[in-house]
């Protein structure tokens, strides 16, 4: 969740309690708590995309500041691109997020070796 969206909802609450709207803040409140369990990080979901995603002649075996600056600087120029990117990056999180760190670990290595084998295959 974005620090902007924090802080206008805690001046939002304030104001509210301000005028003895209770009920107005804890509303805001209780979605200020929903939004946190769903949001993530956009540093986060970048280098989570980072892993998950190679792009040409990019190695699955390293993950290197040099690839994740090339990536950021297409994503940076492209916002749509970068949102496909990291909304991708989160559907995966999601679904791996009752998976030990072990199981986790190993489904990464492999998500990168066949993605890597797939870019390759469709040149």
């Amino acid at each position: 969740m974005s620090v902007d969206y924090f802080v206008k909802a805690i001046l939002e609450i304030k104001k509210r309690l301000n005028g003895k709207d209770l009920v107005g803040a804890g509303g805001l409140l209780d979605r200020m708590m929903e939004r946190s369990t769903w949001a993530a990080e956009q540093e986060t979901l970048e280098q989570l995309a980072n892993c998950f995603f190679l792009l040409e002649g990019e190695s699955p075996q390293d993950v290197s500041e040099y690839w994740f600056t090339r990536k950021k600087e297409k994503w940076d120029k492209y916002p749509q691109l970068q949102a496909f990117f990291l909304n991708s990056a989160f559907g995966i999180i999601r679904t791996t997020e009752t998976l030990s760190e072990t199981d986790l670990l190993n489904y990464l290595k492999k998500k990168r070796i066949e993605d890597a084998l797939h870019s390759k295959s469709a040149r």
